[in-house]
């Protein structure tokens, strides 16, 4: 399992800009050089967690487990839910796995307070900080700012960023926003 590329710390800031630099930093380090869109199956796989698409709860949108006293990360994502749904959870979940990491300055294991961490419907409108956290690193990580940036600088508009980086209009539309894009790549 390869070591994660991330510096710990126990305290860890949750604000916006840190989501967008640990995302920028986890791309330079696990994806650096194989273009958009990113997968984030393939930077899990880097980081040493599994990725599994199984029958989940209606309502469950995708989990962080760990195993083997926590050891052993795993994303668990539903397997009947659009490829847009289920990437964008495994990049959220991911989010956790960085707060996770950073808060244990030791790396994987021992097993965190909760060994299960959901993404579900109310983690789409979060207001607990580390969903908030997650939802903007998995944003950051599928659709890097600087390229989005540059995107709509040439005109791209929202329906077509949605398609270029793999992600549904809806996430999309909150990127667009969260980085005062909206209305250049509605319009």
């Amino acid at each position: 399992m390869k070591e994660a590329t991330v510096v710990a710390t126990t305290e860890f800031d949750l604000s916006r800009e840190k989501a967008e630099r640990e995302a920028e930093r986890l791309i330079e380090s696990e994806w650096e050089g194989h273009g958009l869109p990113i997968n984030p199956v393939y930077i899990a796989k880097q980081l040493g967690v599994e990725v599994y698409q199984m029958a989940l709860q209606q309502d469950v949108d995708g989990i962080l487990k760990f195993y083997e006293g926590g050891k052993t990360p795993v994303i668990l994502v539903p397997q009947d839910a659009p490829d847009t749904r289920r990437r964008f959870s495994v990049a959220h979940e991911l989010g956790h796995l960085i707060i996770y990491l950073r808060r244990n300055p030791g790396g994987y294991g021992p097993a965190p307070e909760t060994d299960v961490f959901y993404r579900n419907p109310d983690s789409r409108t979060a207001t607990k900080p580390e969903e908030v956290w997650a939802n903007q690193f998995g944003a950051a990580l599928l659709m890097p700012r600087q390229y989005v940036r540059a995107l709509v600088g040439e005109g791209k508009s929202d329906l077509a960023l949605a398609s270029y980086f793999e992600v549904s209009l809806e996430a999309m539309s909150h990127r667009l926003d969260n980085l005062g894009l909206l209305t250049q790549a509605t319009a």
